[in-house]
């Protein structure tokens, strides 16, 4: 199932392919690999920052979480990504293709509902001062279930992707690389499934513009608040002084030449 050769097809010159496709998308891979550079030393500093500068809180603990998530994407989804570029055409190994593609979903899923918990924790912090806000250990059992559920959510990675035929420049031959395999391309299990991880993207999306925006709605009032504090107090604090001055003139006035008898 790997290729289909006509007479004059060697099996070697699907490496050839696969060298001309990674010729191809050289930029990609460059770029690529200044993400693992960049990511990995920053996701590093903040590992390092946050863990030995700041106390515990649930911040931090969605920081960190953040930091280690993004640390294994730079470290493992971005290399494997690179591999499937360079054995386009040559990925003989379906389970592999499989769990790698659960791997970058759940990291990618649990990096998204970290994100929906930060936001709904500065909600709470900004917005909802008198009810309980998360400690450090609520925050890590909220990053557990975020984690768990990205897990659920990519398992069925498993049963859409392996091995997918691709066909070359070449008659009559074909490649093997890793993606949705054919026999689900067009399915209906697998449209309910972008379907679904649609709809999980849209309503991730909504909870955290909709936090956001009633704590900038909040921090707006308060900052006008502390603005017309602030004018009115200026206001006092020269009405106060132009009185006494008046005070000070009427007395002047009142005993002649500006000067008052000792």
């Amino acid at each position: 199932m790997t290729t289909k050769p006509s007479t004059e097809f060697r099996s070697h010159d699907l490496l050839d392919l696969n060298m001309d496709y990674a010729r191809v998308l050289l930029p990609t891979i460059i770029y690529i690999i200044i993400m693992i550079f960049v990511g990995g030393l920053g996701n590093s500093a903040v590992l390092l920052v946050y863990y030995r500068t700041f106390k515990p809180s649930s911040t931090r603990t969605f920081i960190l979480s953040l930091g280690v998530i993004n640390l294994v994407a730079c470290l493992l989804n971005f290399p494997s990504k690179i591999v499937e570029y360079c054995y386009h055409y040559t990925f003989h190994s379906p389970g592999a293709c499989r769990w790698l593609y659960v791997l970058r979903a759940a990291l990618v899923m649990s990096t998204g509902f970290i994100c929906v918990a930060i936001a709904m924790d500065r909600h709470r912090r900004v917005c909802r001062q008198c009810t309980g806000q998360w400690s450090a250990k609520e925050a890590r059992k909220v990053v557990g279930v975020c984690v768990m559920l990205a897990a659920i959510v990519s398992g069925p990675y498993t049963a859409f992707t392996g091995a997918r035929e691709v066909s070359t420049r070449h008659p009559n031959v074909t490649g093997i690389t890793c993606g949705v395999e054919n026999r689900h391309l067009g399915s209906t299990l697998l449209a309910w499934y972008q379907v679904l991880l649609i709809v999980m993207f849209l309503c991730g999306l909504i909870v955290i513009v909709t936090c956001y925006v009633q704590i900038a709605h909040k921090v707006w009032r308060q900052t006008k608040r502390v603005s017309e504090i602030q004018r009115k107090s200026v206001e006092i604090f020269w009405g106060e002084e132009t009185h006494l001055r008046s005070g000070v003139s009427s007395v002047r006035a009142a005993f002649g030449n500006g000067r008052i008898p000792r």
